[in-house]
């Protein structure tokens, strides 16, 4: 607390200001990131939500372009270059979902079951090869009723049911980048308020408890400093009263008994004897002055014992005991 002055603790309340600060950027910084990192993904499932989704129209459209094409009335030129668009999309996408499903981290368990979903046996890898195989001939003749037959028991049992696996685990990937980014919020949350609580705690709290008591040090040094000053002119007036007393009680008697001697020495010998007895009285009220005086500072050391702490007032006290005028006597 030796340098705890105002301008200290203000230096020490901007530093500890700025690192506070510079800790709650950081913080909202690195969650920020955290953040927009996991939305990045999250965009990137949410797209192969949508494109698993997707597979399984292009398959429903594949299938009823080739049962359209081969159809002798239904062969037309706009058929066989959607159904070419369409297989295009349908091997696209999947390759699309496959690189996705093998290649983005996920949990363990939902990276195997999608693993296994993809190139396990009975998987979609093998599934989407066959039904493109089966509906590319429709691009360059009619289908037979079998290969038809073929075609939509591929489209509408095992390959349809692989695509509504593939958007169920391509779904839940998708929920846990929602979680992961609910998580991240209430951690960053967490951290801002416990940065909050440390800081007031250990940082702005006992700051201001120093700043306080610097400030009530300041004060009470700056009332003492003005205590003493009112003190010094105390003791100046008490001093003017005192050489006011002095002069009026003993000085200016002896400056009269000094006029009436030499009013004595060049006068004649008739007005001596008025002379001596206004001298006279002005010699003995001056004794019963300091007599006075002297019996006053005496009580006042038989009672205190020291006259460090008298009163300003007490030098009056001695004027008390006599009261006479203070003029100049003259007796003719």
């Amino acid at each position: 607390m030796a340098d705890a002055t105002p301008e200290s603790l203000k230096r020490r309340f901007f530093a500890s200001y700025a690192i506070a600060l510079f800790v709650l950027v950081a913080v909202s910084l690195a969650a920020h990131v955290y953040i927009e990192h996991t939305l990045s993904e999250e965009r990137e499932a949410a797209t192969m939500v949508n494109v698993s989704g997707a597979q399984r129209m292009l398959s429903q459209r594949t299938l009823a372009l080739t049962q359209a094409l081969s159809d002798d009335n239904g062969r037309t030129e706009v058929r066989v270059e959607r159904l070419a668009v369409t297989l295009n999309r349908l091997q696209s996408a999947h390759a699309d979902l496959r690189d996705y499903a093998l290649t983005h981290p996920m949990s363990v368990q939902l990276s195997v079951e999608i693993r296994d979903r993809f190139t396990g046996p009975g998987g979609l890898d093998e599934l989407v090869r066959e039904f493109v195989i089966l509906a590319e001939p429709a691009a360059d003749r009619a289908l037979s009723a079998g290969e038809l037959a073929q075609l939509e028991t591929l489209a509408f049992g095992p390959l349809f049911d692989g695509l509504d696996d593939a958007v169920s685990l391509f779904q839940r990937d998708a929920e846990n980048g929602l979680e992961t980014i609910a998580a991240a919020h209430m951690i960053q949350l967490i951290l801002i308020i416990l940065v909050l609580v440390a800081e007031a705690l250990f940082i702005f709290w006992p700051l201001t408890r120093k700043l306080f008591g610097a400030m009530a040090t300041e004060v009470k040094a700056r009332q003492q400093a003005e205590q003493a000053l009112r003190l010094e002119a105390s003791m100046d007036a008490s001093k003017q009263r005192f050489v006011s007393m002095i002069k009026a009680d003993y000085l200016d008697p002896l400056e009269r008994m000094s006029d009436n001697l030499s009013d004595m020495e060049a006068g004649d010998r008739a007005s001596w004897l008025g002379l001596l007895a206004a001298t006279k009285r002005e010699i003995e009220v001056t004794r019963q002055r300091i007599s006075s005086m002297v019996n006053f500072f005496e009580d006042w050391q038989s009672r205190f014992g020291s006259m460090e702490d008298e009163d300003d007032d007490s030098y009056e006290q001695p004027r008390d005991v006599v009261e006479e005028p203070r003029g100049k006597q003259e007796i003719h």
